[in-house]
């Protein structure tokens, strides 16, 4: 799907996945899942297979039916990944992706698939780069997320604003997950110190495994299944 976006001022991409074998009338739900720092709207589909994942989630009722939005969630121009994917502008695009998915997409998504437009029904996920995103968005903005995951998220995560953001009625439900051979583990640690001490209900799972994608497709599987068990049916 191609969108203007009133932040970087150009046309923008993303990927969307639709469930295969249900009415359009019956999806009520709309998970925004986003990538690493050297990725873009491809990397899942590149490597993930999350397709199948949700496929089978969907067909045996784990979830309920989504669509699921997988953005490239560096707001720049160009929003391409550059050479070095640590340089200023590239980081920018990463923050300013937050105004853009609040002010343009999530909106967009609403009106194109008729999803309800209740946060209850929104869900926002990543990896690395994108799992910091995930938690510094979906935190700052319970009003548009009821529920945040991210695997193996990286040191742009804002562990302050996860303190702060804990304490707030009506704050996200949070599902974390790592592989102990990861070298940012200390990120996902940090993170599920900070609300354990706060007495935050949330889910936090470490496996074996570095930071790699079958972490984080175990991540997509099980957060989702978390989050959504029960309304499946």
């Amino acid at each position: 799907m191609e969108y203007q976006s009133p932040v970087t001022g150009t046309l923008r991409r993303c990927r969307i996945y639709t469930p295969s074998t249900t009415e359009s009338g019956d999806i009520r739900y709309l998970l925004f899942v986003l990538h690493g720092i050297g990725g873009d709207e491809d990397e899942w589909q590149r490597y993930g297979n999350p397709d199948a994942i949700l496929d089978r989630l969907i067909a045996d009722r784990s979830i309920p039916p989504l669509i699921a939005v997988f953005p490239n969630g560096r707001a720049s121009n160009p929003d391409s990944a550059p050479e070095n994917v640590f340089e200023p502008h590239a980081i920018e695009g990463f923050l300013n992706f937050g105004r853009e998915l609040a002010s343009c997409l999530v909106p967009l998504c609403h009106e194109r698939f008729a999803i309800p437009d209740r946060r209850e029904c929104r869900g926002i996920c990543g990896l690395s780069m994108g799992g910091g995103q995930s938690l510094n968005i979906g935190l700052s903005r319970p009003d548009l997320f009821s529920f945040v995951a991210a695997f193996s998220p990286a040191p742009n995560t804002d562990i302050a604003l996860l303190e702060s953001a804990v304490c707030r009625k009506d704050s996200a439900k949070i599902w974390l997950c790592c592989g102990t051979e990861d070298e940012l583990l200390y990120v996902t640690k940090d993170a599920d110190r900070v609300l354990s001490n706060k007495g935050f209900s949330h889910r936090c799972e470490y496996i074996p495994g570095g930071h790699d994608w079958d972490v984080w497709k175990y991540g997509l599987e099980q957060s989702l299944k978390f989050n959504w068990k029960e309304r499946a049916t």
